[in-house]
């Protein structure tokens, strides 16, 4: 048995990781950042056991509650990404207490949730045979700007490197004219990218421009 201490008393947060013989224990305060300990070759063996348990030290009986617990694999080494996928669970959080609720989960890849303003269903504004992504709303309410994929790419993906058009609408619907014409698509244009008076937007395109 190896006792590890750490500086501080009564964490709120805890996480365990494994890697090899390489055994990493973090805690921290919750709203604060983690403190971390490792031990490094401990062989434990094949048939590893992995749970939580606590300990009065007293000779009277304790309770605690944990609670948004989750054991998970993550990505090995050799994982190519876009290529192959761990799986995703599509969370909820308080911001105030840091609780977490599973609404959906996958097998492949969840990304990028939104909500909108009003609690609403989302509408579908664009119809046409085209493979449209990443919409972000000027800050003036008026106009919705997004990226174009073409008929080749599949609906289901957004890749690099692909000649993309930058798209602009009303925010009602309407008329949609092309505003920018670029090799560009994963990267380009996928947070929230106007200028505070609605009159600019940031974008990368891509290139090898020796």
């Amino acid at each position: 048995m190896k006792e590890v201490k750490f500086t501080i008393s009564a964490p709120d947060v805890l996480q365990l990781e494994k890697k090899g013989n390489c055994y990493t224990m973090s805690v921290a305060h919750f709203g604060e950042l983690y403190l971390v300990q490792k031990i490094d070759s401990i062989d434990l063996g094949a048939n590893l056991m992995a749970g939580l348990f606590i300990c009065s030290h007293n000779k009277f009986s304790e309770e605690v509650e944990f609670s948004n617990t989750l054991a998970f694999k993550p990505a090995p080494a050799e994982l190519v990404q876009y290529k192959s996928y761990l799986g995703s669970l599509l969370e909820v959080m308080d911001v105030g207490t840091g609780h977490r609720e599973t609404v959906a989960s996958s097998a492949t890849s969840l990304q990028a949730p939104n909500w909108t303003p009003d609690g609403k269903n989302q509408i579908q504004l664009t119809f046409d045979d085209l493979n449209n992504w990443f919409p972000h709303v000027s800050p003036d309410n008026k106009w919705l700007v997004f990226i174009t994929f073409p008929k080749e790419v599949p609906t289901d993906k957004h890749p690099f490197y692909q000649r993309v058009y930058l798209r602009l609408m009303p925010i009602e619907g309407g008329a949609v004219k092309v505003i920018g014409y670029l090799y560009g698509g994963q990267g380009t244009m996928n947070v929230p990218n106007w200028s505070p008076d609605s009159k600019k937007i940031a974008f990368v395109s891509n290139g090898n421009f020796d």
